[in-house]
C-alpha cells in the first residue's frame, strides 16, 4: 500500500512542454525545500565516520578530516523532488561516489548500492547509477558548507533520480549483489524513481 505523505496533495504546477530540462509534473523553484523522514539527527563531526563496505575488496572508512582530504569536484546539476519541485543549475561540491567505489575495488558480482544515514534513513539504487560522474557525496552547496537542514555535513546527490534517493546525513554505502529496499521504497514509493517516467509510487514502476 502506498503511504501518503503530507505533501502528496500539494500542487506546484505542471511543466511546460517547451522546457526540455523539466520532467513531467515538475515546476522550477529557487531553493531547496527541507523534507525529512524524521528530525535532523545530532551529528558531532569529531565522531563522524563514513564507510564503504559490502561486496568490495578494500573496505573504506573515513573520519571527517580524512574525507575532506579526498579530491573534490564542483558540479552544477538539475535536482528533482518527488513532491513536484525542481531546481535548475543546482551547485554542489563533493566527492564523486564512483571515485570511492574505485578505491574500494568493487567485486564484479555487486549490482546495487544501499545507503545508510545518521537518523536511520536508508535508500537504494543500482551500481550503474552510482558510477555516473554526476553522482556525488556532497559536503558543499552554493559555495558554502552543506547546511544541516539540507543533509550536512554529507549527503548523496543523485541527479538522475528523484531526491529521496539523495539521502541526507549519509554515513555508509554498502555494495550488494541483490537489491534491498530503503525507507520510502518499503513504504510504497518507486524503487526506480525516474523523474522522466514519473515513477513516484510503486504502481508507476512499470512505466
Amino acid at each position: 500500500m502506498v503511504q501518503k505523505l503530507p505533501w502528496d496533495n500539494l500542487s506546484f504546477g505542471m511543466s511546460s512542454p517547451r522546457d526540455p530540462r523539466l520532467p513531467p509534473g515538475q515546476r522550477w523553484v529557487e531553493e531547496l525545500i527541507e523534507y525529512s523522514a524524521g528530525g535532523r539527527p545530532a551529528i558531532d563531526e569529531k565522531e563522524w565516520r563514513f564507510a564503504v563496505d559490502g561486496r568490495v575488496a578494500k573496505p573504506l572508512s573515513f573520519s571527517w578530516e580524512e574525507f575532506q582530504s579526498l579530491p573534490h569536484v564542483d558540479l552544477t546539476v538539475d535536482f528533482h523532488c518527488v513532491t513536484t519541485w525542481s531546481i535548475k543549475d543546482s551547485p554542489w561540491r563533493g566527492v564523486r561516489l564512483n571515485d570511492l567505489l574505485t578505491m574500494a575495488d568493487v567485486h564484479p558480482v555487486a549490482r546495487f548500492v544501499f545507503a545508510e544515514c545518521y537518523g536511520g534513513y536508508t535508500t537504494n539504487f543500482p551500481l550503474e547509477t552510482a558510477r555516473r560522474p554526476d553522482v556525488l557525496l556532497a559536503d558543499g552547496y552554493r559555495g558554502k558548507p552543506l547546511p544541516r537542514m539540507f543533509g550536512g555535513p554529507l549527503r548523496l546527490v543523485v541527479p538522475p533520480l528523484y531526491a529521496y534517493k539523495s539521502a541526507k546525513w549519509v554515513n555508509r554505502i554498502t555494495l550488494l549483489e541483490e537489491d534491498r529496499l530503503g525507507f520510502w521504497e518499503e513504504n510504497g514509493y518507486s524503487n526506480h524513481a525516474d523523474p522522466w517516467k514519473e515513477q513516484r509510487h510503486t504502481a508507476d514502476d512499470r512505466r
